[in-house]
């Protein structure tokens, strides 16, 4: 027989309790281990991997580390060169999410994707306007009043409801503040938009 270093793929499945989320690292004691088996089957090991229901964190409320018996994940013809090897724990990383309150400046609002022929005028933004945003600290860390931009997609909106070609009126739209994938807000901004058709100026 002989051996190889076989790196360690982790997966793992369930969502931890409400209110935190695993941040997505996952780490194990060891990356690599080293397996044994004829040269043509270890030729076609490229990882151990460890199915995603190997690591269940439903209901986490901080890291969850597990132990995992790798023999079970081993491919048919390859074992491990030292059974003491056999036990690995995992971690993966759980974090509350946290939330932040961000004051609006409608200054820094506007719409994009405005139909050829046509203006989008947005609505006022009250005074005080806030919108929370919900995510893990280390996401909410970049994110800051004062760089807050909003974008409303007319073309995008108009795709939404189906709509071909634009048609004079006030709507309601959704902001897009561009955040990160992984925060959310919690009361989504919608704002009143008026389309109107531009007046040819030689009428």
């Amino acid at each position: 027989n002989k051996t190889a270093e076989g790196p360690l793929y982790l997966a793992y499945s369930g969502s931890p309790a409400y209110g935190y989320r695993a941040t997505g690292e996952i780490v194990a004691a060891r990356e690599t281990v080293l397996i044994a088996g004829k040269q043509s089957a270890l030729k076609n090991i490229t990882a151990i991997e460890l199915p995603a229901e190997s690591i269940d964190i439903t209901g986490a409320t901080e890291d969850f580390t597990q132990e995992v018996d790798l023999r079970r994940y081993l491919p048919d013809n390859i074992s491990l060169a030292n059974s003491a090897d056999a036990k690995v724990e995992v971690t993966v990383k759980i974090q509350p999410e946290v939330s932040k309150t961000l004051a609006v400046n409608g200054e820094n609002l506007e719409a994009v994707n405005v139909p050829n022929g046509f203006i989008a005028t947005l609505d006022e933004v009250q005074e005080g306007t806030r919108i929370e945003i919900l995510g893990l600290e280390s996401e909410l860390s970049g994110i800051h009043e004062s760089t807050l931009r909003g974008r409303v997609d007319i073309g995008a909106w108009m795709a939404s409801q189906g709509m071909t070609e634009p048609v004079d009126g006030y709507y309601q739209m959704e902001v897009d503040f561009g955040l990160p994938e992984r925060v959310t807000v919690t009361e989504p901004l919608i704002l009143l938009v008026h389309l109107s058709e531009v007046q040819d100026a030689a009428e």
